[in-house]
């Protein structure tokens, strides 16, 4: 799985699950993951490795849920990267992360508004 690919099945249950809710909680998603990897890219700049684990660990859950598999992998590599104060690698996930960023979202906020 990439870091843009959709799990239309996470998709397709999250709509079972929250029904005509659910465009307005996929744009308040994509609202707090613009903020969180903001927040996140200021972090990988200080070197704010334990905050940054806070964040991504927070990140993989937050995509998990609307099936964008591939960002919430590189999360979990950017939290273990960050416990281990590995900043090479962790540079290396941040940038991942925000390359793919605008594709995930926009592919979820076009599966869930169709």
């Amino acid at each position: 799985m990439s870091t843009e690919d959709l799990d239309l099945e996470v998709v397709d249950q999250f709509l079972a699950d929250v029904g005509s809710a659910a465009p307005e909680l996929v744009d308040l998603f994509i609202d707090e993951t613009n903020s969180r990897l903001a927040r996140m890219g200021k972090m990988a700049t200080d070197q704010n490795w334990s905050s940054l684990a806070i964040e991504s660990h927070a990140l993989k859950s937050a995509a998990r849920t609307y099936g964008l598999g591939g960002i919430a992998d590189i999360a979990d590599q950017l939290d273990h990267a960050c416990r281990k104060n590995d900043d090479e690698s962790a540079v290396r996930y941040m940038a991942i992360i925000q390359n793919a960023r605008e594709p995930a979202l926009t592919a979820l906020h076009k599966a869930i508004n169709e």
